[in-house]
């Protein structure tokens, strides 16, 4: 009578296990994720589940999360030599101080082709039998790319027959749980009026940049072509096994030209042509300089600073210059301003 009532009881507890729809049940895990920094967790949302005999505690109050390590896909198209380490970090415990005993929380890493099948675990990564209400840590060693582990956590039951109830934090790190979207820009600085191309790594999906006039948001590489000089922070997200991945790169728009606005053609060697910094950049630019009045005085194409234009015999006054770039491959804004000539 006694076995056949054992039997029951395990039944009953096996029903009970399967048809947990909790979110830290073992039929639906909480994804614990790297990017996103602690997870919270809450022991009073568990529910009884059947654990292998082999753990360093009993099943009591039980809550599932999981997390997962890096995909082969990602490995493979980033060539990356994989590390199986990782550590988990239960911290900011806090508990109901109005319970009858001591509270306390057990934990272990697995794996399990179904974690509400204790036939199909494997032997603990790391086991911890009891923490009262200080943080501990779990040191995961040899963990498999690609392979979904599940952090049980149980809960002990007081003396006046309940669980306990307590708050903390679950955060994972390590070489094995962290991926790289490594936002790129290429090149790094440009001129007003380029195109610069943005990259990130393969192995995510739903790839969405944010920034200014970008071209083609929502895919892994993209580009924007920026008008007006001025530092722009474009950030990719993506996913991967559920969880976001962010990542940002800085983008630095420079005027295509630095114009000096005075000449003093007097042989001194101080100014004493005109310097125009990043006209060697454009063969196809042509400058012109006009009096007030409107009338060219100078006109080149192909300007150079050595030598530089020295004013020819106009008079000492106050000219205007329109400079054209006319550059390869993209548009920029033509270059205007005084430029004044002392003798």
């Amino acid at each position: 009578m006694k076995r056949a009532l054992r039997i029951y009881l395990i039944l009953s507890i096996l029903i009970a296990a399967s048809q947990n729809v909790l979110a830290q049940g073992c039929n639906n895990p909480v994804t614990v994720c790297q990017s996103t920094g602690p997870t919270s967790a809450n022991s009073s949302e568990g529910s009884i589940a059947l654990l292998p005999a082999d753990l360093c505690f009993d099943s009591g109050n039980t809550l599932f999360y999981s997390f997962s390590t890096l995909n082969s896909d990602y490995l493979t198209a980033n060539n990356i030599n994989f590390i199986g380490n990782a550590q988990i970090n239960i911290g900011a415990i806090t508990c109901d101080t109005a319970q009858t005993g001591t509270p306390s929380i057990s934990a272990a890493v697995v794996a399990a082709g179904n974690p509400c099948n204790p036939n199909t675990y494997s032997p603990a990564l790391d086991c911890v039998p009891l923490s009262t209400t200080g943080n501990f840590s779990m040191a995961l060693n040899n963990l498999q790319p690609g392979t979904e582990y599940y952090i049980i956590f149980n809960v002990e039951t007081l003396e006046d027959g309940t669980a306990s109830t307590c708050d903390f934090t679950i955060e994972i790190t390590g070489p094995a749980v962290t991926y790289n979207l490594n936002a790129t820009a290429d090149p790094l600085t440009i001129i007003a009026g380029e195109t610069v191309s943005l990259g990130s790594n393969e192995g995510f999906e739903d790839y969405v940049w944010t920034g200014d006039n970008l071209n083609n948001p929502e895919t892994q590489n993209t580009s924007a072509t920026l008008e007006t000089e001025g530092e722009y922070t474009y950030t990719v997200t993506a996913n991967v096994d559920g969880c976001p991945v962010t990542s940002q790169v800085l983008v630095t728009v420079v005027p295509a030209l630095i114009i000096y606005n005075t000449i003093t053609p007097n042989g001194d060697g101080f100014n004493d042509s005109w310097n125009i910094v990043g006209i060697e950049r454009f063969p196809d630019a042509e400058v012109k300089v006009h009096s007030r009045w409107g009338q060219i005085v100078y006109r080149k194409r192909g300007y150079t600073n050595n030598p530089g234009w020295d004013g020819g015999e106009l008079p000492e006054a106050v000219y205007y210059y329109i400079i054209e770039l006319n550059p390869l491959g993209f548009e920029t804004r033509p270059y205007t301003g005084s430029l004044t000539i002392v003798r």
